[in-house]
């Protein structure tokens, strides 16, 4: 068997694994995915609130958040992933095969459509718009947020995506995951009247500068309540060695949709 086809063999049954148990009122955890439980758990709740049953993930990388979403969450619904980079979407789309409500692109997503250069880190999970900030007060990440190379990548606007996938889909209740390393307000501003009709979201918002430009914690909180988004839960992400948060999770609900569902979550 092939090392590909393995893969996907033990995708497929841990995907299984995963939903029998969830089945009987159970979670089955990895050690590894435990800092992710409280996040699940909050998702879970939010999600069955507001009827969500489409994801937007912004920022997909190789997929985690699919799996998260999936096995953790007990996410059913369609996800549509984004990613830039092509080798990484390589991998991401030979992952999406076996996931019939699963549907990944090749494409960043910004303010205004066209083609952007890019930089490629040494760990694509930091890959970026932004050069990264040569910072020693965070060694833990700095060999990884090295830039290998540059690409140019096509941008694309939210809005006109959300028209696109409305036509075939229909959507419903849309929830907006973004982890684009310091341009998540870009991605929202790309979003434009169609943002008031998504019911939540989920931005990484950082708490060390980790790119130069970016926009900073402070101003991106205050940038997701100008759009009429409130916060219903904040979740580190990455911490350093002595246990400064570096980055962390922000969800935050459509207060502007909130006649749809009632009550504390």
């Amino acid at each position: 068997m092939n090392r590909t086809l393995l893969s996907r063999s033990k995708d497929w049954f841990k995907d299984r694994a995963y939903r029998a148990v969830s089945e009987i009122g159970y979670r089955c955890t990895p050690e590894a995915y435990m800092t992710g439980i409280d996040l699940a758990y909050h998702l879970r709740r939010l999600f069955e609130r507001c009827g969500i049953s489409t994801v937007l993930d912004v920022g997909a990388n190789l997929g985690q958040y699919r799996n998260f979403l999936r096995r953790k969450c007990g996410f059913t619904g369609w996800i549509f992933s984004f990613e830039p980079v092509s080798e990484v979407f390589e991998v991401l789309r030979s992952r999406a095969v076996d996931d019939s409500r699963w549907e990944v692109f090749q494409c960043a997503l910004g303010s205004e459509d066209g083609w952007r250069e890019f930089n490629v880190m040494n760990d694509s999970h930091f890959s970026s718009f932004y050069d990264p900030v040569d910072d020693s007060a965070t060694p833990e990440i700095k060999s990884l947020n090295k830039v290998v190379r540059r690409d140019v990548v096509q941008v694309r606007r939210l809005d006109k995506i959300l028209g696109e996938l409305r036509t075939r889909h229909g959507l419903g209740q849309v929830y907006l995951k973004m982890d684009t390393q310091g341009h998540d307000n870009q991605v929202m501003r790309g979003a434009g009247e169609e943002l008031s009709k998504i019911a939540a979201l989920q931005s990484e918002v950082a708490v060390r500068q980790l790119y130069r430009g970016m926009t900073g914690f402070a101003a991106s909180i205050e940038a997701i309540g100008a759009y009429g988004f409130e916060i219903t839960g904040i979740f580190p992400v990455a911490q350093d060695n002595m246990l400064r948060v570096l980055e962390f999770d922000l969800v935050a609900i459509n207060i502007r949709l909130a006649g749809c569902w009632g009550g504390p979550l």
